[in-house]
């Protein structure tokens, strides 16, 4: 888990989110996972974890050895909390690998990406997952040493939400206004249960001239041939009609234009920009002027991937919440 990263690289690394990583060489980690629904697993035998990929070779993340103990558990990712006991849904947890001496492989030398499956536990009894509800995977380790880094390839879990970029703030076309710009506007997008609303507003645009915010879900990254003055850096699907003021704005940092849209329910990625009649632009351009552009990317339900760490105790009660360092792990069954 997460799925798909079997001969995928993960998104992140991590040399510190281990349970043999902290000082007192002991700690307590449970990994869950919301992204594995689908599939009944009647028994899951095994686990394995690799080094980061991507990491560059180093002297650190030095063979270890130390005393774990393994327990899987269904879980309800939107209830989720530092509590580890409170985490296994019914407060049903199984220990499929009873705590004894693990030799875990040295990490230090960069072996290519994505790594072997360097870390393999054998499981003394069987999990059998629902395929219905998140995945619990839980380690504690006891006596590990020698303790510090320990390359990790890993995956971010994401909260739902969504971002805003700016795409080549340089590539904008030059008004008698000054530079044609786009901004995202603060916060740039809110999301709710059902809708998203975005926020931008420009300035430097021609004055007094009508002209579109085109959203579009493909980056063209073109010119036509030299036809406009910057590139077009969306496909313009859906064309929002705006006016600018005698002084080139669309909008204002205090009155942005507020898009409101049906939220998609899936991840999506939206590219903004304004296209504004400009009657300064002349041959070879065609009289347009183009701002720069924006990139808005929508997660309406996050990526439910959530790490509950301890790094001072195997046997600590709770734990930090967190969506960084999400091991990569893969099951056999």
């Amino acid at each position: 888990m997460p799925p798909l990263r079997e001969t995928v690289e993960g998104a992140s690394s991590s040399t510190a989110y281990a349970p043999w990583y902290g000082s007192s060489g002991q700690g307590r980690y449970q990994w869950i996972s919301g992204e594995n629904k689908g599939t009944p697993i009647p028994a899951i035998k095994k686990f394995e974890m690799r080094r980061d990929g991507l990491a560059a070779t180093s002297t650190g993340y030095a063979a270890r050895t130390t005393d774990m103990e393994v327990v899987m558990a269904h879980a309800d990712y939107a209830t989720l909390t530092t509590t580890y006991a409170n985490n296994y849904k019914n407060a049903q947890s199984t220990v499929v690998f009873t705590r004894k001496p693990v030799s875990l492989p040295n990490h230090g030398p960069n072996v290519g990406s994505p790594a072997p499956w360097s870390i393999a536990v054998q499981y003394d009894t069987p999990f059998a997952y629902n395929g219905t509800d998140s995945l619990l995977f839980e380690v504690s380790c006891q006596n590990t040493t020698p303790t510090g880094t320990y390359s990790l390839d890993c995956e971010p879990g994401l909260a739902p939400g969504g971002t805003g970029a700016y795409v080549d703030t340089a590539g904008q076309c030059t008004t008698p206004n000054g530079g044609f710009d786009i901004f995202l506007g603060s916060p740039s997008i809110a999301l709710t249960p059902t809708t998203v609303t975005i926020r931008p507003y420009g300035t430097g645009g021609p004055s007094s001239q009508p002209g579109v915010l085109g959203l579009g879900l493909v980056d063209l990254n073109s010119n036509f041939g030299g036809v406009l003055c910057a590139k077009l850096r969306t496909s313009m699907d859906v064309l929002i009609p705006v006016n600018t003021t005698a002084t080139g704005a669309i909008g204002s940092s205090s009155a942005p234009i507020l898009l409101t849209f049906p939220n998609p329910g899936v991840n999506a990625t939206l590219y903004g920009q304004f296209a504004v009649l400009d009657p300064s632009q002349t041959s070879p351009f065609v009289p347009v002027a183009l701002s720069d552009a924006v990139r808005y990317t929508i997660v309406p339900n996050g990526v439910q991937l959530r790490t509950i760490w301890n790094d001072t105790s195997a046997t600590a009660a709770t734990g930090t919440l967190s969506f960084s360092g999400f091991s990569v792990v893969r099951f056999t069954y």
